[in-house]
């Protein structure tokens, strides 16, 4: 019984969480639209978005691939440099 309720628990923690993060979304977004620039960008790119959603959908997909790659390496690079470390520590 006791490791349910801990897994109710859990459940209830990100639901919790995932509703933080929308409602800051939602806060953050609104904030930033009463700014003249920050509105027109995002007018600018929700028409973009409306004209040619097949487009943007390959530029967002290209982006969040390049950025996975690059986290790849870094986390490549962080694991290579801990290793090193490490064999240098215990030898």
């Amino acid at each position: 019984m006791a490791r349910r309720k801990g897994k109710v628990k859990n459940i209830n923690n990100r639901s919790w969480f995932l509703r933080g993060m929308v409602i800051g979304g939602i806060a953050g977004t609104a904030l930033s639209l009463l700014e003249t620039k920050t509105r027109k960008q995002t007018i600018d790119l929700l028409t973009q978005v409306k004209e040619n959603p097949t487009e943007v959908k390959e530029q967002v997909t290209e982006k969040v691939t390049e950025a996975a790659m690059k986290v790849q390496h870094v986390l490549e690079d962080t694991q290579d440099a801990y290793n090193n470390a490490s064999s240098k520590v215990f030898e």
